[in-house]
């Protein structure tokens, strides 16, 4: 299990001074969970070599990437009107995403 966050970082327009950086992202925050099992084993009882076709290891895994599906900031678009008035549109990270992992070792 992974715990992440990150405090608001401060931006304002693009090109512009640093003191007209007045706005602030919102935190970052993600929880990551995975689990595995080892299927094959050369240090595992119980297994022969001619069941295991010459395989060292195997292992399969599940993960879960953002599990509580947080939407999170990780910039804003620019744009601006007829009136040359810019405004600020937030670009997110994907939300929940799942993982099945398979590996072996020859």
């Amino acid at each position: 299990m992974t715990l992440f966050y990150g405090s608001g970082l401060p931006f304002g327009p693009p090109n512009g001074a640093r003191y007209m950086d007045t706005f602030r992202m919102p935190p970052y925050q993600r929880v990551d969970i995975g689990f595995s099992k080892t299927l094959i084993s050369k240090n595992k009882t119980g297994v022969t070599n001619k069941s295991s076709y010459g395989i060292k290891d195997a292992r399969i895994g599940f993960e879960i990437f953002n599990l509580f599906d947080i939407d999170n900031t990780i910039s804003y678009y620019w744009i601006s009107d007829i009136h040359n008035q810019m405004y600020a549109v937030p670009n997110y990270l994907t939300g929940r995403r799942l993982n099945l992992k398979f590996s072996i070792r020859f």
